[in-house]
Order: C-alpha cells, then structure tokens, then sequence
C-alpha cells in the first residue's frame, strides 16, 4: 500500500510504502499526486519511504513504476529513497546510474538526512 504525506509542502511528493506495493496504488494514488504536484509546480521532488512493514511489489507496481519515471522524467528534479530493505538499497543505486537526475538512497536512522537533501 502507498500513502501520501498531503502535509508535504511545495513541490516535493512524500509517499510511504507498506505492506504488499501494487500497480493499483502506483495508478490510484502516487500517479494522480505526482500529477497534481507538477501542474502546481513544474518540476517535483520525491521523498520514498520504505516502511519496516513493507513487504514487496507487484509486477503490476514496477510497471506503473517504470512508466511514471519515463512520463515524467523531465519533471523530476531529484528523488530520495529512506529504506533499510537492502535489495531496494541496492536499486536505488541502479536508478541512480541510469536516471539523469540525483538518486540517492538513505537508512531509516538517516531519514531527515534525506529530508533535508530532497529540499536542498
């Protein structure tokens, strides 16, 4: 399940993932936000937290992933991965080569670390 921080102010999006992650709440909730984000703004930064209940992602939650990413690539400014999940650790890095905007990845004990570079 993913969640949004609707407290979240200017152009950042803050999503929580817990539990099972799937397409559905890529399409139903991070989409439409991200969305909202960049007609308000232009331009967004995303702050990913991965909770210690998290326990994984559908093929239907990477695809919704992967096609947000391309469609809005221009948009993104820069994205922060929090997680002590350390095959998405080691993901966020991957992205962090490909995508040609900062990726980085954080543990949960550095989370207002990642806060404070998401809004550098």
């Amino acid at each position: 399940m993913l969640e949004i921080d609707r407290d979240t102010a200017g152009n950042v999006v803050s999503v929580r993932a817990h539990g099972t992650v799937t397409g559905n709440d890529y399409e139903e909730i991070l989409i439409p936000a991200l969305e909202e984000r960049i007609a308000r703004f232009g331009k967004v930064r995303i702050l990913y937290t991965i909770g210690r209940d998290f326990s994984g992602v559908t093929i239907g939650a990477m695809w919704s992933d992967a096609k947000a990413i391309i469609k809005h690539l221009n948009s993104i400014e820069r994205a922060a991965v929090v997680t002590d999940v350390g095959w998405m650790i080691n993901l966020t890095w991957l992205f962090s080569i490909i995508l040609h905007y900062p990726v980085k990845a954080y543990g949960m004990e550095m989370s207002v670390e990642a806060e404070a570079w998401i809004r550098e």
